[in-house]
């Protein structure tokens, strides 16, 4: 996961922090691993799926996966 740590480095706008957050999702991180790596519960991870699904228009994690995989 050293990859994914590196790609979730401080956003420094809200957009930054979106894609960080969708980074973490499309790399395949569990929500443990994101919340490790953002210092945050899980449950918030949760909050912050569901709102990054939201706001790209997407249904499931498989979204992020193939929107940041450079497919």
């Amino acid at each position: 996961m050293a990859e994914v740590r590196a790609t979730a480095a401080r956003p420094s706008t809200v957009d930054d922090s979106l894609t960080a957050r969708a980074r973490l999702v499309g790399a395949g991180a569990t929500n443990a691993e994101i919340a490790a790596t953002l210092f945050i519960t899980e449950g918030m991870v949760k909050n912050h799926v569901s709102s990054v699904l939201r706001e790209l228009g997407l249904r499931d994690r498989a979204g992020p996966a193939l929107r940041f995989s450079g497919r």
